[in-house]
């Protein structure tokens, strides 16, 4: 009961605060379960796809971003903007945590990208100064991109950062070497789950027990959801 009581407390919190327009959730989870792209897409190209056999297994949904030979675009990239979109920092929210796979025989380069809009390629924005090297070895591994300015390069002459992550226009993901904004281009794919907003450490620590139960009950609900998920699709044990 105090957990339940502790994780209302905390959703009433973070979560409050969205009813002021454009405030993304601390803790805003995608985890894809709902057998669709919860917003990500990759423009007229076709479109990435919501498939099964992420982190968890067997009914653990992902979402899968192609490029080249594979399908979709000329470029690795995927974008948002529905959820992912406005005020990153009303509720504290210093960097994003994901989920990532690499279906092909070369390590990624995974970075972030915060842009003004969903313009063209000079569009201004930060992006992730050091990449995530995902390592082509066909397993899941779990990412942390900083939002912060020891995290992110400015390009295009985006306004300072506090003031630009007050009304982020989109939020997307790619691949590239290079600092850049936008993908490389090349024959690749790559699998994404899990995309959870999370707090700089010190807030957590100051919300003590309560914060580490909050972050530990949301990923243990996603958990035991689709444990059932599986459950229910392999049916009754025979007797």
């Amino acid at each position: 009961m105090f957990v339940r009581g502790t994780i209302f407390a905390l959703t009433l919190l973070f979560m409050g605060s969205a009813a002021a327009q454009a405030q993304i959730p601390l803790y805003q989870l995608d985890d894809f379960q709902d057998f669709t792209t919860q917003g990500w897409t990759n423009g007229p190209v076709p479109p990435p796809t919501n498939q099964d056999g992420g982190p968890l297994g067997a009914g653990d949904r992902f979402l899968r971003v192609d490029s080249g030979t594979f399908g979709g675009g000329p470029r690795l990239a995927v974008f948002n903007l529905s959820q992912w979109i406005g005020d990153y920092t009303a509720n504290g929210i210093t960097g994003l945590q994901m989920d990532l796979r690499n279906f092909t025989n070369d390590p990624l380069s995974i970075r972030i990208g915060l842009r003004q809009s969903n313009g063209n390629q000079f569009t201004p924005g930060y992006v992730s100064s050091t990449p995530f090297i995902l390592p082509a070895d066909g397993e899941w591994h779990t990412a942390f991109f900083g939002i912060d300015a020891g995290s992110l390069t400015g390009l295009f002459s985006p306004d300072p950062l506090a003031t630009f992550l007050q009304n982020v226009g989109e939020l997307r993901i790619i691949h590239n070497p290079s600092v850049s904004l936008i993908g490389a281009v090349g024959n690749f794919q790559v699998g994404v789950d899990n995309i959870v907003a999370v707090p700089e450490p010190g807030t957590i620590a100051l919300l003590g027990v309560a914060g580490v139960a909050g972050l530990a009950t949301l990923r243990g609900r996603v958990r035991r959801r689709r444990s059932l998920t599986r459950s229910q699709a392999a049916g009754p044990a025979a007797s």
